[in-house]
């Protein structure tokens, strides 16, 4: 049995486990983590931490510092990179490769010019965090909230670290409830910042920290909260959204599901069966963005053969969890299911992968996840519309050109994003997230108007002329009927 003992991070410091406080979670058989339990002091510590310090940071500053976080989880040779990897297998099961390409992801969000990006992309200019930028008639300016709280699972590792990332990004202080089935990686992504620089005012600002579900503490960080993202099944956020106080900002990213469309036309099936392979393979459909069906118009068996090559192919490519007991009952059940319906089942002896192809577009209620992917059939992809509503997260397209022509009757039913096949878990700069932009729910819009006497269009009064049909400036023995005030106003504002 192997134990690690790890301390969580309240308000940038280490908190480490003693012989009174301790919680021990298991993973398997023969895996230990322990980490210490909030305490009182703990609690109250978060609760009095302010983002005073954080908001007078220059948003290059913290550039600047998340991009030097970036260059240690790229160094090969950083201890908590190398841990984190280790540890993955243990807690998440993933392996190898996943680890790795996630960890590169990251580092390469990290980089400055990278952090620009994000912002510019949910709040449209990173400078709205720093300045009162004229807009219209006003000068607007994006406030921090405060405090957010993020409460994480742990079945994509890196949604994590990018969601702490956010509210690093626009100023918040962040309290992360650390997910139970994987509590190691967004742990040391917190403990990274201490190695980076113990003191900053990033790095005071950061909390990692676990608790049981429904637990008081979690009743009490939810209270101190100014926004609140949560991450999970459909169950638990219902649950967390009932205890959120008024006025509190909340995220839900809840279950998702994402589908391939891939259309007549396709001048090399081979080529597009690689890269539907890949977004079925990583994270073994765990991820909301892994497509779990795919429509096909037209005669699928050149397609299917092509899948079943690389779905076998990326066994060594992108190594696979193994299996729970009960995750191996839903694969054969669906199997046997797909049979007795009549429906062709390409499958090897082992668990690796499952191809089902069906007799026409239809529901399925029990997806066994696993690199499972049903494929309907259907003359054209409008078939598939039905079957598309609001859990529909990702629609991957193949050929590309057919996205535009779908793209108003996909998002219509609930879509939230449409890219190609091959690019489910890749994402490209300027994307929403679940149909929102989450920085920009992280902060507060607020403004200083600029005074009358500066010109705007629809505005045909002078100031005083303005004030004289809308207030009547006080004049004594006023005998002209209010609305015909009004009227006088919008005439001359119709010039």
């Amino acid at each position: 049995m192997e134990r690690v003992e790890m301390p969580i991070v309240v308000c940038g410091e280490l908190k480490h486990v003693s012989d009174g406080n301790r919680v021990v979670l298991r993973y398997g058989t023969d895996f230990e983590v322990h980490v210490p339990a909030l305490e009182r002091e703990d609690i109250e510590r978060m609760r009095a931490t302010t983002n005073i310090e954080l908001r007078s940071l220059h948003i290059d500053e913290i550039a600047i510092f998340i991009n030097e976080l970036g260059k240690l989880w790229l160094d090969e040779g950083f201890k908590f990179r190398n841990l984190a990897i280790k540890y993955a297998s243990e807690t998440t099961q993933y392996v190898g490769p996943s680890v790795y390409y996630d960890l590169g992801l990251l580092s390469s969000a990290m980089r400055r010019v990278k952090v620009y990006d994000m912002l510019e992309s949910e709040i449209e200019n990173a400078y709205y965090l720093e300045e009162w930028i004229p807009r219209q008639t006003v000068y607007r300016h994006a406030e921090p909230r405060g405090k957010v709280l993020h409460i994480m699972v742990g079945n994509i590792p890196m949604v994590g670290l990018f969601s702490i990332l956010r509210s690093v990004l626009t100023k918040n202080v962040t309290i992360a409830k650390l997910p139970k089935r994987d509590i190691l990686t967004s742990l040391l992504f917190a403990h990274s910042f201490l190695e980076l620089d113990a003191r900053h005012p990033i790095t005071k600002s950061i909390s990692a920290v676990y608790w049981e579900p429904g637990s008081p503490v979690e009743d009490e960080c939810l209270a101190m909260a100014d926004v609140v993202c949560a991450w999970g099944r459909r169950e638990s956020i219902e649950a967390i959204k009932r205890k959120i106080p008024y006025g509190v900002e909340f995220m839900e990213f809840g279950p998702k599901k994402s589908i391939h469309l891939i259309g007549a036309g396709v001048p090399d099936y081979g080529y597009v069966a690689m890269k539907a392979a890949y977004d079925v393979s990583i994270y073994d459909q765990q991820a909301c963005f892994s497509p779990q069906e795919t429509f096909f118009e037209g005669d699928p068996e050149p397609y299917v053969e092509a899948l079943r090559f690389w779905l076998e192919r990326n066994l060594l490519r992108i190594p696979k969890m193994p299996l729970t007991e009960d995750e191996k009952a839903s694969l054969t059940r669906a199997r046997a299911e797909a049979r007795f319906r009549g429906w062709k089942v390409v499958a090897p002896k082992h668990t690796g992968w499952t191809i089902v192809v069906t007799d026409g577009p239809c529901v399925i209620r029990d997806h066994p996840l696993n690199r499972t992917v049903y494929i309907h059939p259907v003359r054209n992809l409008r078939e598939a519309l039905p079957f598309v509503d609001k859990d529909t997260q990702t629609a991957a397209i193949d050929p590309p050109e057919k996205a535009r022509a779908l793209a108003d009757d996909l998002v219509e039913r609930g879509v939230a994003r449409i890219t190609e096949v091959g690019r489910a878990g890749r994402f490209r700069p300027g994307i929403s997230h679940d149909g929102m932009l989450p920085m920009e729910r992280m902060i507060r819009w607020v403004s200083i108007e600029r005074g009358v006497r500066f010109r705007y269009k629809f505005w045909a009064l002078t100031p005083e002329e303005d004030d004289r049909l809308f207030y009547g400036m006080g004049r004594e023995n006023e005998e002209e009927h209010p609305m015909e005030a009004w009227k006088a106003y919008e005439r001359a504002n119709l010039k």
